[in-house]
């Protein structure tokens, strides 16, 4: 049962960010545009990064400009 429900709230919270970029396509009215997928997609390639092996400090890894644009016009904020 705590297998199941453990499932059951992480395909909850996934479903509400992917309506909440479907809704963000629709508001900026892209949706014509692109894809809920090409939207994951982008962000499937922005990871944090260390600058050193020993080192705490971290930073994003180097997003493409258009699709910095993009996930700002849709209301992602990526502090750099």
């Amino acid at each position: 049962n705590a297998e199941l429900e453990a499932w059951s709230f992480i395909n909850h919270i996934s479903l509400l960010y992917f309506y909440g970029v479907v809704k963000a396509l629709r508001e900026k009215e892209l949706n014509g545009k692109y894809s809920p997928e090409d939207i994951l997609s982008i962000g499937k390639n922005i990871y944090c990064v260390r600058e050193h092996y020993y080192s705490k400090d971290t930073r994003l890894s180097e997003i493409p400009k258009k699709d910095q644009e993009l996930l700002e016009t849709l209301g992602v904020k990526l502090v750099q």
